[in-house]
């Protein structure tokens, strides 16, 4: 392909340039993603096969602002993966890039740290770079704000509390590594001694109450998001009770078909919509799936963290109580464990409010889609609203069990299909021969499957799956 990725970004630069000429801003980075999806296609990827030629370049430019103008279902649903792919990941993976990212923002100050060294007699600067480190700690600790005068001076005086002047000097004539393995320990010994201050009631500026709030933020979110689970398949059951028994086999050819009723008002365009339609939704719907699983994982583990700190808090309650001083090698560790859980719950804060800010993202993209109402009326008049689940178990008659018997490559139904996995059943477990012309039917699992190039396909009725068996690679 003559496209490398300079090519690409100036074409890219094109269309929005063109989309704002139409009042519509676009983010130049979807603008790309679209692009390459487009490339596959090869209604467009031949116009650049070999050498870009203006007039062809011009073609595909339009035809780019013309999809993104338009802004047609079809572009939301991109619309909706791209933001899920660039924003989302497995969940540690969010996190090591969360830290990442707090790392490299303070590490213009971790330097600034490592590379002072003051003269021995230099009193002010050797407090300047005491003030420094708590800062650090501070805002690598994401307790509190250090341009809070109430907030530095705690944190001054927990830093102190642990760390004297004549650590200090220590500090500064050591190698550039244990200086950075020094300044994390202080960083969770001082951030263990703020919290536990907290917790006895003489300090804790600008410390969040954590455990409350992460509770409390996981049931909202996860309300939120079976709220939108249960909104978003009442539309899947009605779209796809709408498209069903719109998909069909000409028996001359075994071509599958859009069947279009004649008399109904409604064009094979006004087809194509709800099947857009649908996808949108179902694409919506795995995705708030996937969140919802993350978040159901998240609140389990917040709930376990938030009994960790009260017993990395009573542990420190019982180490110090009636003491007038306690061994470092004692309480020292006893800090650093409370500050890793807490870290760990921040974590977790971390990743619900991401999901809540992705449910917002998403919410805003779904609100601009135009549901044809006169179409979908149309489309399940005289109908009854199926769910999937009884979609996907609808009786298969005996007569259809002999004929599924005989075809070639058969898998039988047995009662381990009724969790439709990927890696077992193609296309998330949607009917093979429907997807053809763009309809996401759920599979009838009591069908069964046909096996074809080492994979198993799923089929909504007995004629789909006989029809596929003859000639799966047609």
């Amino acid at each position: 392909m003559a496209c490398n990725e300079n090519i690409i970004k100036n074409i890219a630069n094109e269309v929005t340039r063109n989309c704002q000429s139409h009042n519509v801003t676009v983010d130049p980075e979807f603008v790309i993603y679209l692009i390459d999806l487009l490339l596959l296609n090869p209604k467009y990827g031949k116009l650049f096969s070999k050498t870009i030629n203006r007039n062809n370049l011009q073609y595909f430019v339009e035809e780019c602002v013309n999809m993104l103008v338009a802004g047609d279902t079809s572009i939301n649903t991109l619309k909706m993966q791209f933001i899920i792919q660039t924003n989302y990941d497995k969940l540690q993976n969010l996190i090591d890039k969360h830290l990442d990212s707090i790392n490299n923002c303070l590490r213009p100050l971790v330097n600034e740290i490592v590379e002072e060294d003051p003269e021995p007699s230099d009193e002010a600067a050797f407090k300047k770079l005491f003030r420094k480190i708590s800062i650090y700690i501070i805002l690598a600790s994401g307790l509190g704000n250090p341009g809070v005068i109430l907030t530095l001076k705690e944190g001054m005086a927990a830093l102190e509390s642990v760390f004297s002047l004549d650590d200090l000097k220590v500090f500064v004539a050591l190698p550039r590594a244990e200086k950075l393995a020094q300044l994390n320990e202080l960083m969770e010994t001082v951030s263990g001694v703020r919290l536990f201050n907290r917790d006895c009631k003489k300090g804790g500026e600008g410390i969040p109450d954590l455990p409350f709030n992460l509770v409390d933020a996981g049931k909202a979110c996860l309300t939120s998001l079976s709220n939108s689970l249960i909104t978003v398949m009442q539309r899947v059951n009605t779209l796809t009770t709408a498209i069903e028994d719109t998909i069909l086999i000409q028996e001359e050819t075994g071509n599958v078909l859009i069947d279009v009723k004649p008399n109904v008002g409604m064009s094979i365009e006004d087809y194509k919509r709800i099947f857009e339609l649908l996808a949108f939704n179902r694409q919506y719907e795995v995705f708030i799936r996937k969140l919802l699983s993350d978040v159901e994982t998240m609140v389990q583990k917040g709930t376990r963290y938030v009994d960790k700190v009260k017993s990395a808090l009573e542990e420190l309650h019982s180490a110090v109580k009636y003491k007038a001083a306690v061994p470092v090698v004692t309480v020292f560790p006893l800090f650093s464990k409370l500050w890793q859980v807490w870290r760990s719950m921040q974590n977790v804060m971390y990743l619900v409010s991401t999901v809540n800010r992705l449910m917002s993202i998403l919410a805003g993209i779904q609100d601009q889609i135009k549901i044809p109402y006169n179409v979908v009326d149309k489309m399940v008049s005289g109908k009854n609203i199926v769910s999937d689940q009884d979609r996907m178990s609808g009786r298969v008659t005996v007569e259809e069990r002999l004929s599924l018997g005989a075809l070639k490559n058969y898998v039988a139904y047995n009662d381990s299909f009724m969790s439709v996995d990927e890696k077992h059943v193609q296309f998330l477990g949607f009917c093979a021969l429907c997807l053809t012309v763009g309809a996401l039917v759920p599979s009838n699992m009591k069908v069964g499957l046909i096996r074809s190039n080492g994979s198993r396909y799923g089929f909504c009725s007995v004629k789909m799956a006989a029809r596929f068996s003859k000639d799966p690679n047609r």
